[in-house]
């Protein structure tokens, strides 16, 4: 029996009723990661989690010049924390997972070959015309495009940093990936820029490489981003 692990990343807060509804099985799924030390948690915590500062592979500059999601991404796969499992993806703190959620996404990847599953897709149009703040600007899609050892396959493109696929797809795109995000930190410095600049190109550089290993992803319309606030966001 496969297995799926789902890295659920916070940086201040947990909200348990995101997870309330899943079965045991599917609860087991779940491994959190704190980021940011210089951040305090609040309660309720996990019984278990992982502190990112703490892992032996860890560069403190990447939560310092607003990484976010896409650092912790890389601090994952760099420290083989994936390898564990057959099928893995990465998730923001405050994305619902209904009862049966997680069993679907396993399911699906497991019933096709070479599939990516997440929880918001969008086709390349949409991808490049709604980064505002990313490759939109400063025309960086064909340089993003031209670092990647493969062409694109899938037409649909993963969207939150989010896709679930096969472990080893990991292993095979972040290498890439990490090498255009350190290219495009560059563009991303400037006094005044929103601090979610850069994620959001980045955001988009994983799509490109997702899609450039997968044949198509899929969207799962029953796992919801909430967008909560935590209390002094």
């Amino acid at each position: 029996m496969s297995s799926l692990g789902i890295f659920v990343i916070f940086h201040k807060k947990v909200f348990p009723e995101m997870y309330t509804e899943l079965d045991e099985d599917e609860r087991e799924c779940l491994r959190f990661i704190a980021v940011n030390e210089n951040t305090p948690k609040a309660e309720p915590l996990p019984e278990k989690y992982i502190k990112e500062w703490e892992l032996p592979v860890y560069d403190p500059e990447w939560q310092k010049t607003n990484w976010m999601n896409g650092g912790v991404n890389h601090h994952i796969v760099l420290n083989g924390l994936h390898k564990e499992f057959d099928y893995v993806g990465f998730v923001q703190y405050d994305m619902k997972f209904p009862k049966g959620s997680i069993r679907k996404i396993k399911e699906t990847l497991e019933s096709t070959p070479n599939i990516g599953v997440s929880i918001k897709i969008m086709d390349l149009f949409t991808l490049i015309g709604t980064s505002t703040f990313g490759f939109s600007e400063f025309n960086l899609y064909n340089m993003a495009l031209s670092q990647l050892s493969k062409p694109l396959r899938s037409v649909t493109f993963p969207l939150f940093h989010n896709c679930f696929m096969a472990s080893s797809k990991y292993d095979e795109i972040m290498p890439e990936v990490l090498r255009i995000d350190k290219m495009l930190l560059a563009f991303h410095n400037r006094p005044g820029d929103p601090y979610y600049r850069f994620p959001i190109t980045t955001e988009r550089t994983l799509a490109l490489a997702c899609s450039s290993v997968l044949d198509h992803v899929v969207e799962i319309k029953e796992v919801s981003h909430e967008r909560l606030k935590c209390d002094d966001d």
